[in-house]
């Protein structure tokens, strides 16, 4: 371009800012600039074009989907269980594509449960039993107060019961008795090593825990002989 026109049109830019009466900017500077610089060269100057990333283009072999730039099996993820963030809770496990829970259990609020046994939902979702009931086989059984309950769908006192002693099917072993919850040696047994023995009789604890007859002889009364 002659310096003639640039001249030319610098005058034609800079008469047209005096009579819109505006001062002078470093925008207006920036823009000069760059307009008479443009008429200097042969360069097209494309605008600037701010562009979004590429999605996720991950490739997953069937039946697998891209979730998160990872594969998933939406059919049995327990992540992403029949789409992408859906994930299994309450036990719940993902089968199909849905979320399921195991077999005998209900999906109850959110959690997979036990429509047999669970007090707060007995027989049906929400279906509570009183705070002195409990849930058995989906019915809600009353008249079995503490210190008794309910073991194999049967009342018993835990506290006194030699087949479930402080807790349902803890039994007591031979010699022993459940007293006050808790598997006690009957006179005159005595405990030894977690074992009830008769010191009176027993070679291998005459008289006392771990006082051993030797061979050939026999404990009588709690003496070796």
């Amino acid at each position: 371009m002659p310096n003639s026109i640039r001249r030319n049109d610098a005058s034609t830019f800079s008469r047209h800012r005096a009579a819109n009466k505006a001062p002078w900017t470093t925008k207006s500077l920036v823009c000069l600039i760059f307009w008479l610089w443009a008429g200097c060269t042969d360069t097209l100057v494309e605008p600037l074009v701010r562009t979004t990333p590429p999605p996720d283009d991950k490739t997953c072999p069937p039946p697998a989907t891209a979730c998160e730039g990872e594969c998933h099996d939406f059919g049995s993820s327990n992540l992403h269980c029949g789409r992408c963030g859906l994930a299994c809770g309450g036990g719940a496990h993902c089968e199909s594509g849905s979320c399921v829970c195991e077999d005998g259990q209900t999906m109850c609020n959110g959690v997979c449960t036990s429509l047999d046994g669970d007090s707060h939902n007995c027989g049906a979702c929400n279906r509570s039993c009183s705070p002195d009931d409990i849930c058995i086989k989906g019915d809600c059984k009353s008249g079995c107060s503490s210190p008794a309950k309910y073991c194999d769908d049967v009342c018993v006192d835990v506290k006194s019961n030699n087949d479930h002693c402080g807790d349902c099917s803890v039994e007591c072993g031979n010699g022993q008795s459940c007293h006050d919850g808790k598997c006690e040696c009957e006179l005159p047994w005595v405990s030894c090593g977690n074992v009830c023995v008769d010191t009176d009789k027993d070679p291998k604890n005459c008289g006392g825990c771990t006082k051993a007859c030797n061979m050939g002889q026999t404990c009588v009364d709690g003496k070796c002989l």
